[in-house]
């Protein structure tokens, strides 16, 4: 008996470390490593059961940066958009 509880409390102090360990990466991290931010969001994240809380930072902070760079892109196109239409106002004027 006093086997089995040591044994639980060295799996309990190993599960608990291992949750403890890395920190999350960052939104940062993730927009200069979009790839990375996709598979973390889509893949990891989306899968049912337990997240560490460390784990629950990284999918947020990876589905930010996903978001952050949507709007970068969309704000990319839409000044491309707006350079073309006034280049060809200005050569039809």
């Amino acid at each position: 008996m006093k086997n089995v509880i040591i044994a639980s409390l060295a799996v309990g102090v190993v599960l608990f470390l291992s949750g403890c360990g890395e920190e999350p990466k960052t939104v940062e991290y993730f927009m200069q490593h979009p790839d990375e931010a996709d598979k973390i969001a889509f893949g990891k994240c989306q899968q049912q059961g337990s997240l560490s809380k460390n784990e629950i930072q990284e999918c947020n902070n990876a589905g930010d940066a996903i978001g952050k760079l949507m709007v970068k892109k969309s704000n990319e196109a839409l000044k491309k958009s707006q350079d073309e239409i006034k280049e060809t106002l200005e050569k039809n004027k």
